[in-house]
């Protein structure tokens, strides 16, 4: 995502499937009209949201909430994520740190 403020690669084992890569991009919020936006990209699901507020702040928290909800829904399907490829040991996707 070009205009992403805040990126971090995640691991993730999928039921069934072999490790791969999960990006998760958060972009600046930006004002359309009265509204703020800011877009949510994971590429590991294919996930691409907008999320809206009447602030840039409440848009910025609320893809952050929609990141962790989404990131907790997947593990509830038994995706587990990890730091490394090479971790043995999977994260708290929920307590993800965004560079």
């Amino acid at each position: 995502m070009r205009d992403a403020i805040a990126t971090t690669e995640l691991f993730v084992d999928e039921p069934g499937q072999a490790r791969r890569s999960f990006i998760v991009a958060l972009a600046r919020p930006e004002r359309h009209g009265d509204a703020w936006r800011c877009r949510v990209k994971m590429t590991g699901n294919r996930i691409d949201r907008t999320l809206s507020a009447d602030d840039s702040l409440h848009a910025l928290a609320r893809a952050l909430d929609a990141i962790r909800e989404e990131l907790a829904a997947l593990e509830a399907k038994g995706w587990r994520f990890f730091a490394t490829r090479e971790a043995s040991a999977p994260i708290d996707p929920r307590r993800l740190a965004l560079d």
